[in-house]
C-alpha cells in the first residue's frame, strides 16, 4: 500500500493477509530496491547516530563562536571550513581535510593551519561571514578574510595552496544568470510552479559537479526546443543555495545531478535516461505522444 502525504513524499507501507507489518523508508530507492526488499520484507534499521567530527581523533582544529577570534589571533594563516554534519559533500571532503591538517597542523615549518565550524551549531560565526552553503573554504591571513575558495576538496589541493595562497579564478557566469528557457526554481516558489504544469523534468544540481556542467547545455537546449508548449517546462535546482538543500533533501536528492519528473506538481520518477539532448528531449516527446494518443482515443469513444 502506498500512502501520499501532503508534501507530495511517498511512504511504503507493507501488508501481509490484510495485516501491516512494516514501513519501507529508504526514501529515493529505486524500483529494484524495492523488488529486493519484498523478496524479504525487513522493518527499518535503526541508524547509528554518528559521532560529531569535534569529537573524533582528528588533528583539525574545531572552532566555536567564542574561541573563533583568539585562534586566528594565534595563527597567522588558518584555511577554515565551515560545515554542516548532514552536508554530503562535507563528508566526503573531511578525510581530505583530516589527511591536510595531519601534515600541516603539525609541521614544525608548517606555512599555516587547519581549522572547522559546524555552522549549524555555531551560528554566530556562520552568519557573520554569510555561510549559505556547504562546504565553505575560507583563507584567513592575519585574522582577516582574505579569500574563498570553492575548488579547494582534495588534501593535494588544500596543501599546494597553503604553500603558494592565490586568489581563486574568477567565478563562472552562473547557470542562473545566463538567458535560458530553464526555469530556476527555488524553495520559495518550487511547489506552486510544478503545480501549473502538466510535464516538468527538474534538474537538482550543484554548480561545481562535473557530471551537472556537462548536462546543462544538452538540458538547456532541451528546453528551448519545448519553450512554446505551456504544459511542459524543464526547470532546475541548485541545492546549494539558501534553503534549496532542504528542498533537495526532501526530493530525495543524493548525488548530483538528479533528475526528478513531476505531473502537476506531484513526484511521479526518476529521470535515469540518456543525459544528452536526445535523452532529455526523447522523454519529454515520449510524454506528449502519450497525451496526443489519449486525446485521440476520447474522440473515438465520442
Amino acid at each position: 500500500m502506498v500512502e501520499r502525504s501532503s508534501c507530495s513524499s511517498v511512504l511504503l507501507s507493507f501488508f501481509r493477509k490484510g495485516k501491516f507489518l512494516h514501513h519501507y523508508e529508504n526514501y529515493g530507492a529505486t524500483a529494484k530496491d524495492i523488488a529486493d526488499w519484498m523478496k524479504h520484507p525487513q522493518p527499518p534499521q535503526p541508524k547509528t547516530p554518528e559521532v560529531p567530527w569535534s569529537e573524533t581523533d582528528s588533528p583539525v582544529f574545531h572552532l566555536t563562536d567564542e574561541s573563533f577570534d583568539s585562534f586566528l589571533e594565534e595563527h597567522p594563516a588558518a584555511l577554515i571550513m565551515f560545515y554542516a554534519p548532514w552536508c554530503g559533500h562535507c563528508k566526503k571532503m573531511k578525510p581530505e581535510y583530516d589527511e591536510a591538517a595531519e601534515l600541516l597542523n603539525k609541521g614544525a615549518d608548517s606555512p599555516g593551519v587547519l581549522a572547522a565550524v559546524d555552522a549549524t551549531v555555531h551560528k554566530a560565526v556562520g552568519d557573520r561571514f554569510k555561510i549559505s552553503g556547504f562546504p565553505t573554504v575560507k583563507y584567513f591571513e592575519k585574522g582577516e578574510e582574505k579569500y574563498t575558495l570553492p575548488q579547494l576538496r582534495s588534501k593535494d589541493k588544500i596543501i599546494e595552496f597553503m604553500h603558494n595562497p592565490q586568489a581563486p579564478p574568477p567565478p563562472e557566469q552562473s547557470w542562473e544568470d545566463k538567458p535560458s528557457s530553464v526555469s530556476h526554481l527555488g524553495s520559495e516558489d518550487f511547489r506552486e510552479a510544478l503545480k501549473k504544469k502538466k510535464h516538468a523534468l527538474v534538474m537538482f544540481y550543484a554548480p561545481w559537479c562535473p557530471h551537472c556542467k556537462n548536462a546543462v547545455p544538452h538540458f538547456t537546449t532541451a528546453a528551448e526546443l519545448f519553450k512554446e508548449d505551456r504544459k511542459i517546462v524543464y526547470a532546475a535546482v541548485d541545492c546549494t543555495k539558501g534553503q534549496n538543500h532542504e528542498l533537495c533533501k526532501q526530493e530525495g536528492v543524493e548525488g548530483y545531478p538528479t533528475f526528478n519528473y513531476y505531473n502537476y506538481g506531484k513526484f511521479v520518477e526518476k529521470y535515469n535516461g540518456d543525459r544528452g539532448e536526445a535523452g532529455f528531449t526523447g522523454f519529454m516527446r515520449s510524454l506528449r505522444g502519450r497525451d496526443q494518443g489519449k486525446g485521440v482515443k476520447r474522440k473515438e469513444e465520442l
